[in-house]
C-alpha cells in the first residue's frame, strides 16, 4: 500500500526534474539577450536570498513551515517582479531559481548536483552584465 506513495514521490521528482531540464536546455539553446535577461533575474534572486540567508545552511535548517513560507513569499515577489517590469524572461529567471530553492530545501543531493553548474553559470552571466 505504502509503495504507491513512494512510486508518485518518484514520479513527482521526475517530471520536476525534466521540466527543469528542458527549460535549462532551451535557454542554453536560446541567443544572449534570452540568457543574459535569465542570468540577470537569476543573479538577482540569488543576491536577495544571501540577503535574507548569508549561508544555504541557515536556509536548510529552518524548520519546514519557515522554508514554505519563504517560497511562498518568493513567489509572491516573482509575479510581482513580472507585473512590474512586464517580462517573462525576467520572471522566467526567478522561477527557475524557485525552482532551485525548492531543490534545496528538501535537500536532494542528486538533484543539486545535477543543477548546481546550471545556476552556477546564469549566475555568472547576470553578475557580469
Amino acid at each position: 500500500m505504502f509503495s504507491f506513495f513512494k512510486k508518485k514521490e518518484k514520479n513527482n521528482r521526475d517530471l520536476f526534474r525534466a521540466r527543469l531540464k528542458l527549460v535549462l536546455d532551451e535557454i542554453y539553446n536560446s541567443d544572449d539577450h534570452v540568457q543574459i535577461t535569465i542570468g540577470k533575474a537569476i543573479y538577482m534572486a540569488d543576491t536577495i536570498f544571501q540577503q535574507t540567508f548569508p549561508t544555504p545552511d541557515d536556509f536548510v535548517n529552518l524548520p519546514h513551515h519557515a522554508k514554505l513560507e519563504y517560497l511562498n513569499q518568493f513567489s509572491t515577489a516573482r509575479m510581482n517582479i513580472e507585473e512590474k517590469t512586464g517580462s517573462k524572461l525576467y520572471a522566467l529567471g526567478f522561477e527557475i531559481y524557485e525552482m532551485w530553492l525548492g531543490i534545496v530545501s528538501v535537500k536532494d543531493k542528486a538533484l543539486f548536483y545535477e543543477f548546481v553548474d546550471d545556476i552556477t553559470f546564469f549566475c555568472d552571466i547576470g553578475e557580469e552584465q
